[in-house]
């Protein structure tokens, strides 16, 4: 499966995986805070990136935006998706008040893992509604090389003909 790693013969697939492997073997005390209650927050908000928000963005909004000719599309239920994934990133929103970081003043394995999902919805032509927090927090994002790197690459050209 894509992605996966080979850590020294150690075969890992399944990309929230491989990151919480990676944050935990080479980043404890930073990536992965080692304050357990610190650590389940991160946990919480990866989980809520693969279970709330990633379903609707990226198969119903995103796949749809680059997979089907535009002449093709819904309107209304994309509108209906946008909307709801604006509604969950109100929850981020909300948690960001007073914090740098998802899980305080640190950059953890949630900052990479929902700021994934996040540089999607951020350049998707949909409606998007005020979130002051996560707007912040994405431009902290936004100004680290390696998310520049590694995240914030271009998708234009995956579009299929007429999409």
């Amino acid at each position: 499966l894509v992605p996966v790693i080979d850590d020294g013969g150690f075969i890992l697939w399944e990309s929230s995986a491989i990151v919480r492997f990676l944050a935990n073997a080479y980043g404890k005390g930073t990536l992965a805070p080692t304050d357990v209650k610190a650590l389940a927050v991160v946990d919480q908000w990866t989980d809520w990136s693969m279970t709330t928000v990633y379903p609707e963005l990226i198969p119903g909004l995103f796949a749809q935006l680059i997979r089907v000719p535009a002449k093709d599309r819904n309107p209304a239920d994309l509108a209906a998706k946008a909307k709801r994934s604006g509604e969950r990133f109100s929850l981020l929103d909300a948690h960001l008040k007073g914090r740098t970081f998802i899980a305080g003043d640190a950059f953890t394995f949630a900052d990479i893992l929902v700021g994934s999902l996040m540089y999607r919805y951020s350049t998707m032509p949909i409606e998007r509604p005020s979130l002051p927090g996560v707007e912040a927090w994405y431009q902290r994002l936004a100004r680290r090389k390696p998310y520049q790197d590694h995240v914030m690459l271009e998708w234009e050209s995956m579009k299929v003909p007429g999409a």
